[in-house]
């Protein structure tokens, strides 16, 4: 299996930055979480360097992930969903919760 670093570079990029801003950190907060550099952290969420794996183990820490949402490329809309989710607030998500509990019972409702 080829690996093209150029894409994968910047398909980690695109991810650190998508989820640092759904969480609604800043570059300097995550850095302060991991202990790296600003600047190497935006080298890496630029697509200027491709990250090693320690690196990539340090960042998912800091944004509160799990390492593969960093290598997902995975662009359908339900993943675009569950990122969007994140930047809800709690009366936001007590409304998604609502609407979703009703959801599941017209959908028994329609079945029974």
């Amino acid at each position: 299996m080829d690996i093209d670093k150029v894409e994968l570079t910047k398909t980690i990029a695109n991810n650190i930055k998508k989820i640092r801003k759904a969480k609604k950190l800043k570059q300097n907060e995550v850095c302060n979480r991991i202990g790296m550099k600003t600047q190497q952290f935006s080298d890496i969420e630029n697509a200027k360097n491709l990250p090693q794996i320690d690196t990539l183990i340090k960042i998912a820490y800091g944004l509160d992930v799990n390492l593969l949402s960093l290598l997902d490329n995975d662009e359908s809309p339900e993943s675009q969903l569950i990122y969007g989710l994140n930047d809800l607030d709690e009366a936001e998500i007590e409304f998604m919760k609502t609407t979703l509990d009703n959801l599941i019972k017209l959908r028994e409702n329609r079945t029974n």
